[in-house]
């Protein structure tokens, strides 16, 4: 399936601004009948651990009637910890999107067998097998499909309204956690974290601020390839215009991705970092300028700027001048890379089209592997097709509008405020056009120095998925935030790889 710019992206990112959100009710009768409770071992490294899965639903209920709007589906994973050892941290994790269901997530206990990535199946005969990359070596898990991913939805179609908007869904995301932790953890003895990608990074950073008023004790976030630094992204189906500021948050990601094709000058070729320092300080000191003001500029000085510009992309002054300073993601791309260029390249521009085919997403993932898990496995029963909807941000109230929201951030800030021993972890790729890493570089400059000192940022040199190395960071930061004994850390970073 091949997408435009202004499709893949209006589809691919991600960002709300204000709309509809409901009010639920703080308490709910019980529906443990709804949740299938049953107890698995399965081996890391060759180590035996044995832990307790819950796969159900949770009823969210209007305060006002009563009615129950939606019913979310979650799987969970609880480790007994062992004699004189403090409780588990506790993760609840979320897919990007936002149609991005997380209940298969590569994260939990079970994979499957040969598939290389999460949304790819390989040749059947298909079987599932203990995930030696599983976050449950370090955490306790709570895997939540929001409404309209997954097994979850609306109990009626007037209902969708209330879930399918930025704050909606993250105010449903809030409530279900309140719920669970009230029915399965009502001591609260455990670090509790909200963790997910992409879309998911705008959810948790609401989810963090909508908290303190739900009484959730959260202890850290963990954001991978941050959506929080996000301009809005150009597409034939949003109003929204494509901002001087994007084009200037895109600009290292050309530089980064010149230099992995070896397009640039032989003296930004020699060293990354270097070439890199040189591209984000013109992307905030010059190009701003530039783009503000190059109508006032000279044709001498116009050409000398496309030269600069050209040799921090790798594209040629004459293109640089005809787009004005302007090129988007994909006419970059398309420049830089002739023939060889992949739609597959705005989630990681390192990717040619040679690379499309093993890359793009396989539709019927979900339906096979929620059958042969959740269904065989866990012993799930759904008259409800699996949804796993990469258009389901179409259907929101706000549209692909949603692709920009700068209250994300601020909300974040206020969360911080709010709950002074909140610490985040930030990831992002240097190779993403989708949430590029300049954004949330930028974004995160911007907060009060105390905060910032809270949030700690990791670039890696992939895209918009992340590298097998980001466990280990993941588990490095559960280990700091809760304050797990020295002795004990060694064993969760090893047992993350």
């Amino acid at each position: 399936m091949r997408f435009t710019l202004s499709v893949l992206v209006a589809v691919l990112i991600f960002g709300p601004n204000s709309g509809h959100s409901l009010s639920f009710a703080s308490s709910e009768p019980d529906t443990r009948s709804d949740v299938v409770t049953s107890r698995h071992t399965i081996k890391l490294r060759g180590a035996p651990l044995t832990y307790t899965s819950r796969a159900g639903f949770v009823l969210l209920r209007d305060e006002a009637t009563n009615q129950v709007h939606a019913k979310i589906f979650f799987v969970s994973y609880a480790v007994e910890p062992r004699r004189g050892e403090p409780a588990r941290p506790l993760t609840f994790y979320t897919n990007g999107g936002p149609g991005e269901p997380a209940t298969l997530s590569y994260v939990g206990p079970r994979s499957l067998k040969r598939g290389r990535t999460e949304g790819q199946l390989p040749p059947p005969p298909y079987e599932m097998v203990d995930n030696q990359d599983t976050w449950l070596a370090m955490t306790d898990l709570v895997l939540i499909d929001p409404v309209g991913t997954g097994y979850s939805r609306a109990t009626n179609p007037e209902y969708t309204s209330e879930f399918y908007n930025p704050d909606g869904d993250a105010e449903s995301v809030a409530h279900f956690i309140q719920l669970y932790l009230k029915r399965y953890d009502p001591a609260r003895r455990q670090p509790i974290f909200v963790a997910g990608p992409s879309y998911a990074t705008l959810r948790f950073a609401l989810v963090a601020d909508i908290a303190h008023r739900r009484g959730i004790p959260l202890s850290g976030l963990i954001l991978a390839s941050s959506a929080l630094g996000d301009e809005p992204k150009p597409s034939s189906l949003s109003d929204l215009p494509y901002t001087d500021l994007s084009y200037a948050l895109s600009l290292p990601t050309f530089t980064t991705t010149a230099f992995f094709h070896k397009k640039l000058s032989p003296d930004l070729q020699r060293n990354f970092d270097e070439a890199l320092e040189q591209a984000e300080s013109w992307a905030v000191n010059e190009y701003p300028k530039l783009l503000a003001h190059g109508g006032d500029l000279s044709g001498d000085q116009l050409r000398a700027a496309a030269a600069e510009m050209a040799r921090l992309t790798g594209l040629s002054p004459e293109v640089v001048l005809y787009n004005r300073f302007r090129v988007l993601p994909d006419a970059f791309l398309r420049e830089l890379l002739g023939a060889e260029w992949s739609p597959i390249g705005l989630y990681d521009s390192r990717k040619l089209k040679a690379d499309e085919a093993a890359n793009w997403w396989d539709p019927t993932w979900a339906t096979v592997l929620s059958d042969l898990y959740l269904g065989r496995e866990l012993q799930v029963r759904s008259k409800m097709p699996y949804a796993n909807e990469p258009f389901l941000l179409l259907k929101w109230s706000c549209g692909v509008n949603c692709t920009a929201n700068p209250q994300a951030l601020v909300r974040l800030q206020h969360a911080m405020r709010e709950n002074p021993s909140l610490q985040v972890m930030i990831t992002n790729g240097y190779f993403d056009f989708a949430t590029p890493y300049f954004g949330t570089k930028r974004a995160i400059s911007q907060l009060e120095p105390d905060l910032r000192s809270r949030v700690s940022i990791t670039y890696y040199k992939t895209g918009h998925k992340l590298p097998p190395e980001h466990r280990d960071e993941v588990a490095r930061f559960i280990q700091k935030v809760s304050a797990i004994p020295r002795k004990m850390e060694s064993a969760y970073v090893q047992s993350a790889r």
